[in-house]
């Protein structure tokens, strides 16, 4: 969204605005540490017993006798009393604390460093903010590289005072942006609100969880290990207890995209939302189950189970195992079935009405994510139109699209198949895309980009038949990422 100086300035003359700007400006960090709950003392056993740390005190200290005046000096600065003391540690101090490290920064140098309490549960409300306001994030860095991820924080730091800096925010009054009024704008989710799911995905809740998961009603939402980056918004959680439960617990939605947060100890990690509680199922039970026996994380004991999928056939056998425990499942998501409209198909229009443009919604695709009948010159007269264009940019003599997508009637021999690759081809070359497909009435073909180009022999065929399948469409999904 658009940042309105207008609506800011009445935010500012608001008796909240006027509080929540004052919460900052006190630099109170007893306050602060309370309202944004992070801990400002660490405690370190040692010979003579253990002793305690005051972590913003300590770090105050430091920089007291320090001044800057650009973002070089900041640079080094940051350099000498934060990195140099990690690149020798198996361990990072500063991420593990940076609440009340980097608040301490922001008092001594609010024109170079923000206060940063997006830690796990909130990662994910910071990236819609940075969405939603168009703030540009510097690139993840790697999950074992502890030195570039603590340089993650400065470079964040950099890029949202290049924002404020650009919208005439003063830095002191910043972070009340940050935490408060940027918040505000952003819409409540719905559980109606998210897409179909694709797939369901362990998860796994520790003893320490228990308290929150068996209180959990269908206002809560965390974020959790995801253990990779393949769980999507909409996709089936299963929280299953560890020992010494041992047992699956609830099933949740998953309401973002799992992600990367360069500031959380576990790097993956998923937001979750909407519990639904069910009557436990044991690890025994899965293990006497003739469906989920063969299941490999039912054999691995449930070990290293954060974002191992299911299939649809052993999800409706999870049905059956609630259902005999005399539980409903009828408020439980549902992995669905996708409808393919392949009986009256009469021509090519057809096909992309009927079974192109639904299968691009079921694969996330938006609207405004295609333009049909895309306008490209090649060569210095000729028009031509790829019949879709996704993920396109329109930029003239720098036109470009993800994936191209090609439509037919009926390809019903190799020689049509060629004929209809080669013309995608040239189009796919031409804006430079990943990956190229072919649709008929009857099947899909995926091709990709390999050594820059396209060679014939597709990475997947589909009959529509096979895509009602939610496993079968989410391979599809897989490869082709928005």
């Amino acid at each position: 969204m658009r940042f309105s100086k207008y609506i800011w300035n009445l935010y500012k003359e608001s008796e909240i605005g006027k509080n929540e700007i004052a919460l900052f400006k006190s630099k109170d960090i007893d306050k602060l540490s309370e309202k944004f709950n992070f801990e400002i003392e660490s405690e370190i056993k040692g010979d003579d017993g253990i002793e305690t740390f005051n972590l913003y005190e300590d770090a105050k200290d430091e920089l007291k006798s320090k001044s800057i005046s650009d973002y070089y000096e900041a640079r080094e600065l940051f350099d000498s009393l934060v990195i140099e003391n990690i690149k020798d540690e198996k361990e990072n101090d500063f991420l593990e604390f940076i609440a009340a490290f980097s608040t301490a920064l922001h008092h001594f140098f609010p024109d170079f460093f923000l206060p940063f309490y997006y830690t796990r549960n909130d990662y994910p409300q910071f990236i819609e903010l940075c969405n939603s306001f168009g703030i540009s994030l510097p690139e993840n860095p790697p999950r074992k590289d502890w030195v570039k991820r603590t340089w993650f924080y400065f470079d964040v730091c950099e890029r949202l005072h290049e924002f404020r800096r650009k919208i005439g925010i003063e830095s002191l009054e910043f972070p009340a942006f940050m935490y408060y009024f940027g918040i505000h704008t952003l819409k409540r989710q719905e559980e109606q609100d998210l897409p179909k799911p694709s797939k369901a995905y362990f998860v796994g809740g520790s003893k320490s969880d228990s308290v929150f998961l068996d209180n959990a009603d269908i206002t809560s939402t965390n974020t959790w290990g995801a253990g990779n980056l393949n769980i999507k918004k909409g996709d089936i959680v299963l929280m299953y207890c560890l020992s010494p439960r041992s047992s699956l617990h609830s099933i949740w939605r998953a309401t973002e995209d799992s992600f990367v947060n360069p500031f959380d100890y576990y790097y993956y990690r998923v937001k979750i939302g909407f519990p639904k509680k069910i009557s436990a199922i044991t690890l025994q039970e899965f293990k006497d189950n003739i469906v989920f026996k063969d299941n490999s994380t039912v054999r691995g004991n449930m070990q290293g189970l954060n974002g191992r999928s299911i299939t649809v056939k052993e999800y409706h056998e999870l049905f059956k195992l609630i259902e005999q425990k005399e539980k409903s499942t009828n408020d439980l998501p549902k992995l669905p079935k996708y409808k393919r409209e392949i009986d009256h198909i009469e021509n090519e229009r057809d096909v992309e009405i009927h079974l192109i443009e639904p299968l691009l919604k079921d694969l996330n695709f938006e609207e405004k994510d295609w333009i049909r009948q895309f306008p490209l010159r090649m060569g210095r007269t000729t028009k031509y139109y790829p019949d879709y264009a996704i993920l396109a940019k329109t930029t003239k003599g720098n036109e470009k699209a993800k994936y191209i997508l090609e439509a037919k009637y009926s390809i019903n021999s190799e020689k049509q198949l060629t004929d209809a690759f080669q013309q995608a081809r040239s189009y796919a070359l031409r804006l430079q895309s990943e990956k190229l497909i072919l649709a008929d009435r009857d099947y899909v073909w995926l091709y990709e980009r390999k050594n820059g180009s396209f060679q014939q022999n597709p990475i997947l065929k589909s009959h529509w038949n096979e895509l009602i399948d939610s496993d079968n469409l989410y391979e599809l999904k897989e490869k082709l990422p928005k």
